[in-house]
Parts: C-alpha cells; structure tokens; sequence
C-alpha cells in the first residue's frame, strides 16, 4: 500500500515501511529517480501467485539473488526524488517504434488533447513504409473531431465535412501538428508523423464500465470504422 496523508499532485503517494519499490528498464536494471520504467514491487506485502497457476506466477513474480520477491505490475511510472510514485501507462501498451526506441501512448494522448480540433483521442500502434520500402510500426492518433469548433471557424456543417473526409482529415492533421510541434512534453519519435496516421472516428469512442476508452477495440482495427 502507499501512504495517502501527504500525496503530490498526480501521485499515488509514498510506499508504506514494508513495501519496496523500484522501476526497472527492458534489461531488468534499476533506473534513476525521475526515469520511467516499469514498477515492480517487493515485499512481505505482494501476492503470493495466481490460483493454480504456476506458470502465470512465474511470469509476473521473480525472487532476486537475495530473496526478495518483486511483482512485476505492468504499470508505467516513475519514483521522483522524493520517492513518490507516479503512474504513466501500462507496459503492455507500449508502440515500438524501429531502433527500439518506445512511445507510451498515453502521454501522447495527454499532449496531443489540448489540440484545438479534437474532442476525444486514443494513440495506438501504426504502420508506414521506410524508404527502402518495408512496413514499420508507427505513432497513429484516432480522432473523434471537435465538431462545434471546426464548423465555428470553417462555417460548414457536420453534413459538408463529413462529406468532405479529406478537407476534415487535414483540419484535424494541422490542428494536430501545431499541437505537437509547440509541444515541450513530447520527443520528436513520439509524434504523429504524418496525416496519413490521422484516422477520424466518426461515433462515439466505445468505452469501458470506468469511462475509458476500450483500447482493445482500436488496436489493430484499421481503416474499417471511417
């Protein structure tokens, strides 16, 4: 458990006594306070395994040289200097980009929100072509526009832009853009490379029973629901 008497904003607090916590890159090392990596957790406190299955357990459970048992969660986060723990993401949601570097989707979704012309948004795993030709995984963005404030500045109606799916399609591109090149938060790997990895969404996002967007559901899906 952490403490929750004394919490910064954003963060889920401080571990109490007989929890450990520490983040840990790809190559299972800790990393430095401030660095995001994946929690893992240690203790008298942590789960003993999953019922029944030893296999699972083993996945998630790792006893170290000196017989500490850590979970490793899947969560995203990092401890700050003051070891306080703050949650980024999930592990597992992670876009690979080539040359390994990582983009958690999350935080993009976070800074591309403020985008003038989107409402709602969810970054998920892409692909384009390299020059020499071959398909790669890439940063795409799903778009439910915000329809009041295009039609405000565009004076056309729902009907004419959805009618035009290339003029809304560059609308929400540049709004995008400017969003991201102003962007103090986000690497330039971490960035939406082109409009050609703007999908627009026309319904609603279809959401999950806490109001979040169902991620499964855009994972992987395509062009299919444009």
């Amino acid at each position: 458990g952490f403490n929750s008497d004394r919490k910064k904003l954003g963060s889920v607090g401080k571990p109490i006594s007989t929890l450990l916590v520490k983040i840990i890159n790809e190559h299972n090392e800790t990393v430095e306070a401030g660095e995001t990596g994946e929690v893992v957790l240690g203790g008298p406190c942590i789960m003993k395994g999953y019922y029944k299955n030893s296999e699972a357990t083993q996945t998630v459970v790792k006893t170290d040289e000196d017989g500490i048992r850590w979970l490793h969660t899947g969560d995203l986060g990092y401890l700050d200097e003051d070891g306080y723990l703050f949650i980024t993401g999930r592990r597992k949601h992670l876009i690979i980009l080539p040359g390994g570097k990582n983009v958690n989707p999350e935080l993009v979704e976070l800074a591309l929100s403020q985008a003038e012309y989107i409402e709602e948004l969810i970054v998920v795993p892409g692909s384009q072509k390299s020059p020499a030709g071959i398909e790669q995984e890439a940063v795409k963005a799903v778009v439910r526009p915000a329809w009041d404030r295009i039609q405000a500045d565009t004076n056309l109606s729902r009907r004419d832009l959805m009618n035009q799916p290339d003029e809304l399609k560059n609308l929400v591109w540049q709004s995008i853009n400017k969003c991201q090149t102003g962007s103090q938060e986000l690497a330039s790997f971490e960035k939406v490379p082109s409009r050609h990895l703007v999908e627009i969404e026309i319904k609603e996002f279809e959401k999950t029973s806490t109001g979040k967007i169902k991620r499964s559901s855009y994972v992987g899906a395509g062009q299919a629901r444009r």
